[in-house]
């Protein structure tokens, strides 16, 4: 009679190794002419791979319990609607602007995370922001089709002023999707239906 071996589980002080063994008979044929024989489990609430995949889930759920244990910084609240654009200054990293799908813009000091102050700058989403190169100064674009140039300190003192408006207003003939600004010189890109 054959005896059927399940799976073995050699356990080591250090090493835990998982194997199987199978009897060779009960897999092969006798002639060439023979049918391959293929076990299977009738059962619909058995599964071939039930342990297999419940292992593979569990290893899973533990490596992303793993990945998000990392404390939570902080966030930043404030915008009304959903933000669509932002952009961080490249000589301080405490300085963040964002822009939203509603128009509005939020000056952000990281550090304290908090709002320096806020800007109707379009009528539309602000598609693209950034810091010009002395690092407090900023461009804007948006769906309306216009460049603003905002100064820093201007921006702090009079944001809440009705009739406060940027220092310099570009208008494109076509939709603006993006804006950077040069590392040394007084020049900027969009980029959009042309450049």
């Amino acid at each position: 009679s054959r005896s059927k071996v399940g799976p073995i589980k050699y356990i080591h002080p250090m090493v835990k190794i998982k194997t199987i063994c199978r009897n060779e008979e009960d897999y092969t044929r006798e002639t060439k002419q023979d049918i391959f024989k293929v076990n299977r489990n009738l059962n619909p609430n058995l599964h071939q791979f039930l342990k297999a995949r419940e292992y593979q889930r569990a290893l899973t759920a533990t490596k992303l319990d793993k990945i998000f244990a990392k404390p939570f910084v902080g966030n930043l609240s404030g915008h009304s609607d959903a933000i669509s654009a932002f952009g961080k200054c490249r000589s301080s990293l405490t300085q963040f602007i964002s822009g939203g799908f509603d128009g509005e813009v939020r000056y952000w000091e990281l550090a304290e995370r908090k709002t320096l102050f806020n800007l109707n700058a379009h009528n539309g989403v602000v598609k693209g922001l950034t810091f010009v190169d002395d690092g407090l100064n900023f461009l804007t674009c948006g769906s309306d089709n216009k460049i603003n140039y905002y100064d820093f300190h201007k921006c702090a003192q009079n944001y809440t002023d009705p009739e406060f408006s940027p220092v310099s207003i570009y208008t494109s003939k076509t939709l603006i999707n993006g804006i950077d600004h040069h590392y040394g010189e007084k020049m900027f890109a969009t980029c959009g239906g042309n450049l």
